[in-house]
């Protein structure tokens, strides 16, 4: 039986949960000879590559190693190894539960064509706004498996697709360090793929950042967002809310002056989330980290204020 899935993981520094990762997919329901796994060294230096090369595994494993560019890029090139119809991309902070994989087929299977995005039950390590997807999570496990999603429901962390699409679509693109599983699905959606909700195809994500990595991601995040507005404007109006209107000059001179002052942001982004009007808080901290990595990355300040102004 030839082989139908290629599970590709990409792996920065995460031997131990990488491992647990490898661990829960040697119990998959699906039989080993009918799926292979890619696994990604994205510049790791823990030691993930020698760990792998003493198991003993009953499924095919390959492990690629790339100087360190990041998520995209490392999930093109395990793609780019893969020798089957389909394609899962797994985070290497998941584990599977035994019906993930053969779960991932079926709905593949259920509607040819489509993208799927399985579920993710996230254990969180930290309060805080480390907590900040949660609420996510917990709407997105409200809805009916087959639902159509968005791009904003578009999360690498647990997609799969055919193979031959996503070399058609082009990949991940690799500029960019954050947001690239929607903008993928923004092409996908450009291209009239479908994205399709597997609740049975779920996987666990154990997240450990806690406000100091939760924060840095926002800044990232920012950064990638002027990328975006240089390369991709058509994505980023995708991505904005429909009720959004161009902030004025006024509101803009309230930005600069904003990220100016000296807001203790990680201790209070260390605020509990469960305390009556933390989250509102966590969505301001976020914002403002955002919005510095916004700064950091304009080339000018006419720049950055033509990215606040968009439409």
């Amino acid at each position: 039986m030839s082989v139908e899935l290629t599970v590709v993981i990409p792996t920065f520094n995460r031997r131990a949960s990488l491992l647990a990762l490898i661990h829960s997919l040697t119990s998959q329901d699906l039989a080993p000879n009918r799926f292979e796994v890619v696994v990604v060294i994205d510049g790791s230096t823990d030691g993930s590559a020698e760990a792998l090369a003493e198991l003993n595994l009953p499924f095919k494993l390959t492990v690629h190693r790339l100087p360190n560019g990041g998520a995209g890029a490392a999930r093109n090139a395990g793609a780019s190894l893969a020798e089957s119809e389909f394609v899962l991309f797994i985070d290497d902070d998941m584990v599977v539960r035994k019906t993930t994989l053969s779960a991932h087929l079926a709905a593949l299977r259920s509607h040819p064509g489509s993208a799927v995005v399985g579920m993710i039950e996230t254990i969180f390590q930290h309060d805080g706004i480390g907590r900040r997807s949660e609420r996510f999570w917990d709407s997105v496990g409200t809805f009916a498996d087959g639902k159509r999603l968005t791009i904003h429901e578009c999360c690498s962390g647990n997609l799969s697709l055919p193979l031959d699409l996503f070399r058609k679509t082009g990949g991940f693109f690799e500029p960019i360090r954050r947001l690239e599983d929607a903008e993928l699905g923004f092409r996908l959606e450009k291209s009239g793929v479908e994205l399709r909700f597997a609740k049975g195809a779920a996987a666990i994500q154990t997240v450990v950042k806690g406000a100091a990595a939760t924060l840095a991601d926002a800044y990232v995040a920012g950064m990638t967002s002027v990328v975006l507005f240089r390369e991709r404007p058509e994505f980023l109006r995708r991505l904005r809310d429909p009720t959004h209107r161009p902030p004025g000059m006024f509101m803009v001179t309230a930005v600069r002056f904003g990220l100016r002052l000296p807001i203790p942001e990680l201790a209070l982004g260390r605020i509990s989330s469960a305390r009556p009007g933390a989250r509102h808080l966590h969505h301001v901290l976020w914002f403002r980290a955002y919005l510095r990595g916004v700064r950091s990355e304009a080339a000018s300040d006419a720049e950055f204020v033509a990215f606040l102004r968009r439409r």
